[in-house]
Formats: structure tokens, C-alpha cells, sequence
């Protein structure tokens, strides 16, 4: 999931569906991080470094960012990297059962 502001995601904030709450983060893709199970997992980052995208592009970076889809989940909607993007990076990075739920999906 995309978004500017890593503590702002509606309805997955609460305490009991954070799996991680926002967290400050050195040395990864981004600058603050969190994740939640709302049906299904969601996970968001605010301050992603421009070199994400080297030498391939990322569904975290700003190749992604340009690109973002809407997705409806349960009445709200949920900017997301595009499907295809997220289908080069999980067979880019070998991820060959994320590769066949986006290509049953």
C-alpha cells in the first residue's frame, strides 16, 4: 500500500490489528515502516529512499509512486502499486508463490 504518511492508514491502526506499529527504520528501503492484518496484511512506508529503484525498480519506490492503482478492500479505497510492477519484483526476486497467486489472481 502506498501513502505519504506511514501512521495514516484508516481502520488498520487499531491496536489490535497492528502486527507492527510505525517504526523508524535505518538501513532498509525507508525512512518509517508499519504493518497491520486487516483480512489480509497490509503494509506501508513513508520516506522511501530514491535508490529503491536501482538497478531494478521496486513497488516501493517512485517508479510505483507514478503508477499507483486503486483498489476497493471491504468499502475503502487503497492506493496500491500496480499489478504488473508487483509481478516483476516478486519474479525478479524469486518469489515463485506470489508469482502464481498474481497470475491465478
Amino acid at each position: 500500500m502506498a501513502g505519504g504518511d506511514a501512521g495514516s492508514v484508516p481502520d488498520c491502526e487499531r491496536p489490535d490489528r497492528l502486527v507492527e506499529p510505525v517504526t523508524e527504520m535505518t538501513g532498509w528501503v525507508a525512512d518509517r515502516g508499519a504493518r497491520a492484518f486487516c483480512g489480509c496484511t497490509f503494509e506501508w512506508l513513508a520516506g522511501v529512499h530514491l535508490e529503491v529503484d536501482l538497478p531494478f525498480p521496486s513497488e516501493h519506490g517512485l517508479v510505483g509512486a507514478t503508477r499507483l492503482e486503486t483498489a476497493t478492500w471491504r468499502g475503502q479505497e487503497v492506493p496500491v502499486s500496480p499489478l504488473n510492477l508487483q509481478l516483476a519484483v516478486a519474479r525478479h526476486r524469486g518469489l515463485d508463490d506470489r508469482v502464481a497467486k498474481i497470475m491465478n489472481w
